[in-house]
């Protein structure tokens, strides 16, 4: 009975030790960093811009629901957010509205270099 018992903890054992996967943790940041590439330097208002006040902004400052007075889901409304100064301390939180409104983080750095530089170009309409 105990040689049983022994023979399966070892086996047991066994399978636990080689079931264990190791991985390197620089190993596997640099395979994520190969598929998460920012370019921040070919910026567009269509592609680029356009989508990112979709997916962050839209909900609240749209032109059905324009929130503070503006209408982020066309290139005028977020125009006029760029001359009046408003855009970028909105979303850096350098502002007194720091947006996304209801969340304590703001977009990532690449989204926020992305709207930058397009300020920084001339925030045209492309």
């Amino acid at each position: 009975m105990k040689k049983l018992l022994i023979l399966g903890i070892i086996s047991c054992a066994a399978l636990v030790l080689n079931s264990c996967y190791y991985d390197k943790y620089d190993e596997l940041t640099a395979a994520s960093k190969l598929t998460s590439t920012c370019d921040s330097a070919n910026v567009s208002y269509s592609k680029s811009i356009a989508p990112i006040m979709a997916s962050y902004c839209n909900n609240c400052h749209s032109s059905s629901l324009s929130t503070g007075g503006y209408a982020l889901d066309n290139y005028a409304g977020v125009l006029k957010s760029v001359t009046n100064n408003k855009l970028l301390p909105s979303v850096n939180h350098t502002g007194p509205y720091p947006m996304p409104q209801g969340s304590s983080a703001k977009l990532n750095d690449c989204k926020l270099k992305i709207i930058e530089n397009w300020v920084n170009a001339g925030a045209k309409n492309n």
